[in-house]
């Protein structure tokens, strides 16, 4: 596992280990152009940026400060993959070693803030900008699901997160789940990520936040050949946290 992967994967240990080889493996690139799971040119703090991995964000800033707004072949930041992704500590992190929150990408010329919003992730969308008005990003969710325009839940794509292929059953639970704040959580086995080759990974929605966090710090302290699997990703927002996690 190089790493790029083990940062995607939360595995600070192997990190560690690579750098004791070699200290500018943190700055590798991915370079793939035929692997669209990554932009090319992300580097590992964009990869654990995008995953939610914020004790692997740390520790590379800790050794290279110099990463906070390193840029990917379309201009995105550590804190535009963090934004888009809807992790609240990793965006704390980085207001805190005061990342750039005005840099736009090179395709929209979006800032970290204007992806929050699109993404509807209220808690970071105030942490950027407290008074912004909430008329300029609040939607209707239920609007939102009949023209499958929301980029979490594609419904006409039968996309989920943008890039995990959904069942018809796989849709309905989610709407199930998402038009009832206190629905249990919810499990979709056997997706497909098209993004990495069709991987099958099962995805977990909760709106309990004290169980999701739970759920992510198990499967964190697993080793990747157990049972159980390994986490490939963990996002939380205000009402909606989700973890996939690669079956072995």
């Amino acid at each position: 596992m190089d790493c790029l992967h083990a940062a995607d994967c939360g595995r600070l240990d192997i990190i560690k280990q690579l750098m004791t080889k070699e200290n500018s493996v943190i700055n590798m690139r991915h370079k793939d152009k035929s692997n669209r799971s990554f932009n090319v040119g992300g580097t590992p703090i964009h990869y654990a940026c995008r995953s939610g991995h914020l004790d692997v964000v740390r520790y590379l800033l800790e050794k290279d400060p110099s990463l906070i707004d390193i840029k990917d072949i379309e201009n995105w930041t550590p804190l535009h993959y963090a934004c888009y992704n809807g992790h609240l500590a990793i965006v704390k992190l980085l207001l805190d070693k005061n990342a750039d929150t005005k840099s736009q990408d090179s395709y929209l010329s979006k800032t970290p803030l204007e992806f929050a919003m699109y993404k509807q992730f209220r808690d970071i969308i105030h942490l950027l900008d407290k008074n912004i008005d909430e008329t300029l990003w609040k939607r209707d969710f239920n609007d939102i699901a009949r023209q499958g325009n929301t980029p979490v839940f594609r419904r006409h794509s039968k996309l989920f997160l943008g890039r995990y292929k959904l069942q018809e059953n796989d849709l309905k639970c989610i709407l199930e789940f998402r038009t009832d704040p206190n629905h249990d959580a919810i499990e979709l086995n056997n997706v497909c990520d098209v993004e990495l080759n069709d991987l099958s990974v099962n995805i977990i929605l909760n709106h309990n936040f004290r169980q999701h966090e739970e759920k992510t710090k198990t499967l964190l302290s697993l080793d990747m050949d157990h049972n159980d699997g390994f986490l490939r990703s963990s996002t939380t927002s205000t009402n909606e946290h989700i973890l996939v996690v690669t079956k072995c």
